[in-house]
């Protein structure tokens, strides 16, 4: 039975700027977020930011933003991981003006910055004093931006925060702008209301039984929905102590990021698959010694396709350090639905399960046993959040599928959000789908799933399925099982789409390959390819049509490390593939 919004959570009238100014009135000495700065130091530098100390911050900005802008005006966040971020997020949300949370540009996503800027059009840019010599030599080399300023958050003085004046806020209105990562050139601005976002916070916690006791763990990026609404937004909402580092960290020595769980004792936390085979793979032996995960409770693996081998794998590694398969958790979600559509609920149990290959590939989920052949394992993402309806529909009569059918995952909720910043043409396509019985409006994902009692399990994205005589095959499936192949220890990752020369469908492979592990696993080009044509043969009955060995990096991906096939596919087209360095 659906949960009532406004009867399970008191504050839902509230916007989170207002949830976070009753914390800071009854809890302002409580710690809200701490940032753990690994720039100088082994084990890191905490800062930390009482409830009291970010209104009081947040406010201070407010007041600057407000003599310079006018409500409703777009201010690009331009700023690296850290507390200057999180107070700029929230003085935008004082401020009554729409936050669009970017990156610093810091040699990287140059491109995307400038398509994204071009989109929204921002009058100005929140940065650091440190961070806005970088900012402005961007801004330089985009000469059709709309900026007039960049303003320095840790610059502005915290007297000025009496001189901020409450606006009111709307709870339909838009609040910040959340571009997707995008498989195309051009991002798309998910326009994120201040009821999308509460109301995303409170189904997250409900479901995850987040409390302000809680202590949650992140390195995620603040400007990739996750990072921002399950990393920031939720435990501030549940006036809970979040403790941050950052992503680079993380990839430096996966090891900070259990050590902060033990150091803090985190309750709470998220991360895409691969942080998982990272860490079993770099925190070994010794490097376990300290470590205490007994305190986790809940582990979200989200984001990218999650592996049932990394899950099985990360528990047994750090099992004699207290972490627990119960802990073990998955979620599905987009930046459409402001973050989440599903979870695992904190008592639920057995995150993998199997199910028949050949019948998947016609539509049909049919349990399977682990040692069969043809069963492929899959995570359960979990069930619905709260106020949550999800139907899997047939994309070509948009009819409603049964349980165990494959269809396309329709979303309608509190926290499907408002449509695409100057995208109107698309919202009704992707933000306002009709059912055959009439029924709208639906968030059309575009991803493939079924459901199994009560749980969502996806197979993919509908662009990206591979029709081969008439056999639906799922290239997570392929990639997953090349993971597994003979030529895994030379392959970094693979992406596997079809193309049609004419004559029918035919798969390629493109694989990632590092020359010196080839070498010492005395694999030639020519092995590394005929193993991959194997394995998918031997695995999925499929003949692939051509592999193409490329270089580390070479494979396009979203900033949550998706691989973006379509964009492989056009690149692969167009002969710009770069070739690995054997020598």
């Amino acid at each position: 039975m659906a949960i009532s919004l406004a009867a399970a959570d008191v504050h839902t009238n509230e916007s989170m700027r207002d949830v976070l100014r009753r914390h800071a009135r009854h809890r302002s000495a409580a710690p809200a977020l701490t940032f753990v700065d690994f720039g100088s130091d082994r084990r890191g530098v905490p800062v930390t930011l009482t409830f009291g100390d970010l209104d009081l911050r947040a406010r201070a900005v407010a007041a600057e933003l407000q003599s310079l802008t006018a409500p409703g005006d777009r201010v690009a966040l331009l700023l690296p991981q850290g507390l200057s971020y999180a107070v700029a997020f929230f003085g935008c949300l004082y401020a009554g003006v729409l936050a669009v949370p970017l990156f610093a540009p810091e040699g990287r996503g140059g491109d995307r910055l400038r398509s994204v800027l071009a989109d929204c059009g921002p009058r100005h840019v929140l940065s650091t004093v440190a961070g806005r010599g970088a900012v402005d030599a961007f801004l330089e080399e985009c000469p059709d931006h709309s900026v007039r300023q960049v303003i320095p958050v840790d610059e502005i003085p915290a007297g000025i925060a009496g001189e901020w004046r409450p606006v009111d806020v709307d709870l339909d209105e838009v609040a910040y702008l959340q571009y997707t990562s995008g498989s195309t050139s051009r991002p798309a601005g998910v326009r994120v209301t201040h009821r999308n976002m509460v109301a995303s916070c409170w189904q997250m916690r409900t479901q995850g039984a987040f409390s302000e006791d809680g202590v949650l763990i992140s390195w995620l990026p603040y400007f990739h929905d996750m990072g921002l609404v399950l990393g920031l937004l939720m435990p501030t909402g549940a006036g809970a102590h979040s403790v941050h580092f950052t992503a680079s960290a993380f990839i430096q020595d996966p090891r900070r990021w259990l050590e902060l769980i033990t150091r803090y004792r985190g309750t709470y936390t998220a991360a895409p698959d691969f942080a998982l085979e990272l860490c079993v793979r770099r925190v070994t032996g010794g490097r376990k010694i300290g470590l205490d995960l007994s305190t986790v409770t809940d582990l979200v693996n989200a984001s990218e396709h999650v592996r049932p081998t990394s899950v099985a794998e990360f528990t047994a590694a750090f099992a004699d350090r207290g972490y627990s398969e119960r802990a073990n958790s998955a979620g599905y979600g987009l930046a459409e639905a402001t973050l989440a559509v599903t979870s695992t609920p904190l008592a639920a149990k057995g995150l993998v399960h199997h199910f028949d290959r050949a019948a998947l590939g016609r539509g049909h989920a049919r349990t399977a046993d682990p040692a069969a052949a043809g069963s492929w394992p899959l995570a359960s993402c979990g069930t619905t959040l709260p106020e949550v309806d999800l139907r899997i529909v047939d994309p070509e009569d948009r009819r409603p599928l049964p349980p165990g059918r494959v269809g396309e995952i329709w979303v309608r909720g509190p926290n499907v959000a408002d449509g695409y910043w100057t995208r109107s043409e698309r919202d009704t396509e992707v933000f306002g789908a009709r059912l055959a019985d009439g029924s709208a409006p639906w968030l059309r994902t575009g991803d493939l799933g079924f459901l199994s009692g009560g749980e969502l399990f996806i197979t993919g994205r509908l662009k990206d399925l591979i029709i081969v005589d008439g056999r639906n095959h799922y290239p997570d499936d392929i990639e997953a099982t090349l993971a597994e192949s003979p030529a895994a220890g030379a392959v970094v990752r693979t992406a596997a789409f079809s193309v049609d020369p004419g004559d029918g469908e035919s798969v390629v492979v493109v694989a990632e390959v590092r020359p010196a592990r080839a070498r010492a696993a005395a694999l030639t080009a020519e092995r590394i390819a005929m193993a991959i044509k194997e394995c998918v043969a031997a695995e999925h009955g499929l003949a692939t049509g051509t592999v193409v060995l490329t270089r580390p990096g070479a494979i396009p991906r979203t900033s949550s490390g998706k691989v973006r096939r379509s964009a492989c596919r056009d690149l692969f087209l167009s002969g710009r593939l770069p070739t690995p360095d054997w020598s």
